[in-house]
């Protein structure tokens, strides 16, 4: 099943900003036809920004905030949840660091069900950086933070004045 052109298929799929029924029910699909979809890594061809060659499918979805997709790749493969890619980073670190912050919540009550531990504090998952997803939200967050400025014609004071009157 897992030929190139496939693959890119796959890979380009989840390269979308939001992946619509048809598409979920295509890699579903997938999925049934190939289990070991769900643990291959991205082949060097279809690795581009964002996304790198040892990114899983669960890398990936977490990188563009496919929380569907997350929880279809979970309850197929729960233990995918463990998979680091080369830098040691979980789906959880990668989720933190694009300010995917639905995505995180996600992954870290799943790895409280799935490997019996809060990945937060001092059992939190470490990269060969030494960065926990924690460290990686904050930057996260400044990313995430940058766009939205972007996109309004709001200066960061007046944000941070409409943040202070959601309190």
């Amino acid at each position: 099943v897992a030929g190139q052109k496939f693959l890119a298929d796959l890979y380009g799929m989840l390269k979308k900003h939001s992946m619509n029924e048809a598409d979920f029910q295509q890699m579903q699909e997938w999925f049934d036809l190939d289990a070991k979809l769900l643990w291959r890594r991205c082949p060097p061809i279809c690795a581009s920004h964002p996304f790198e060659d040892s990114y899983t499918i669960l890398h990936c979805s977490a990188v563009k905030g496919h929380l569907r997709l997350c929880q279809e790749v979970l309850k197929r493969a729960p233990q995918t949840i463990d998979v680091v890619d080369k830098y040691g980073r979980q789906a959880l670190h990668l989720a933190a660091y694009h300010g995917q912050l639905e995505i995180v919540e996600y992954l870290t009550q799943q790895t409280s069900i799935f490997l019996g531990y809060s990945p937060i504090g001092e059992l939190a998952p470490v990269d060969v950086g030494g960065w926990t997803p924690s460290m990686y939200t904050r930057t996260g967050l400044k990313n995430l933070t940058q766009k939205l400025i972007k996109k309004t014609d709001k200066t960061l004071s007046e944000l941070e004045e409409d943040v202070l009157a959601l309190e």
